[in-house]
């Protein structure tokens, strides 16, 4: 029996050496996978790292875009001005312009009163000095009739006219 005790404690400590080495080999395989986790670690702190100061210079450039937008929410705000002040120019440019063109109506009449009525009238009575050659007497009261009445037709064809335009631009 002690021969058989001595075999199956050989068997036992040759299987617990089968056993230690399959822990031994266990426990490298372990310490690989600790290195291993750990230089997996070691990659996701730098990645952290990294992902830190990406986000540092994500924040920077956010308050500079925040900066941006507040110059040009107030540049916005000026050209608003602007637009608001050349609106109000034009509307001083109308009122200039209907100005304007009422005066250019005026002196076109003038101009036509000038050339149709007041420059005929004008004509005619120097005509008719050059006729005192002739018997005052005589020549003095046809002819004075005569330019009455010539001045009166130019009066009324002024009026005419003015009458015309008038109704022209109320059409």
């Amino acid at each position: 029996m002690d021969k058989e005790l001595k075999e199956m404690f050989s068997l036992i400590l040759q299987k617990l050496d089968g056993v230690d080495r399959r822990f031994e080999s266990m426990e490298a395989r372990l310490d690989g996978m600790d290195r291993r986790f750990d230089a997996v670690e070691a990659r996701l702190d730098g990645m952290d790292r990294r992902f830190e100061s990406m986000e540092a210079r994500l924040d920077g450039m956010d308050r500079r875009f925040e900066s941006m937008e507040a110059r040009l929410d107030g540049m916005d705000r000026r050209f608003d001005a602007v637009e608001a002040r050349l609106d109000g120019m034009d509307k001083r440019f109308e009122a200039v312009e209907a100005r304007l063109d009422a005066l250019d109506t005026g002196l076109r009449n003038v101009r036509l009163k000038l050339e149709n009525e007041i420059a005929e009238n004008i004509k005619r009575v120097a005509e008719g000095h050059m006729d005192l050659s002739r018997n005052l007497h005589e020549a003095m009261k046809p002819q004075t009739e005569i330019e009455m009445l010539v001045i009166r037709v130019n009066s009324l064809e002024t009026k005419v006219r003015d009458l015309q335009q008038k109704v022209s631009t109320i059409s």
